[in-house]
């Protein structure tokens, strides 16, 4: 799954309030963008080009390729 598909994916499921973040919390702002760790496990909101680097807000990513 490219980026864009990833986000858009994302964004379906923040829209249904069904993603939350690594601390629990339910995102609620739609995002522009990720940055996603080295090694996939984890990503990093985007939102008016400004990157959320807060580790609880980081979105595990197990689980949502495919």
């Amino acid at each position: 799954m490219g980026p864009e598909e990833l986000t858009q994916k994302l964004n379906e499921l923040i829209a249904k309030r069904q993603l939350r973040d690594r601390a629990d919390g339910v995102v609620e702002q739609p995002i522009d963008g990720l940055l996603v760790s080295k090694d996939g496990s984890r990503a990093y909101a985007v939102r008016e080009g400004i990157p959320a680097l807060i580790p609880s807000e980081a979105i595990e990513l197990s689980g949502l390729s495919g």
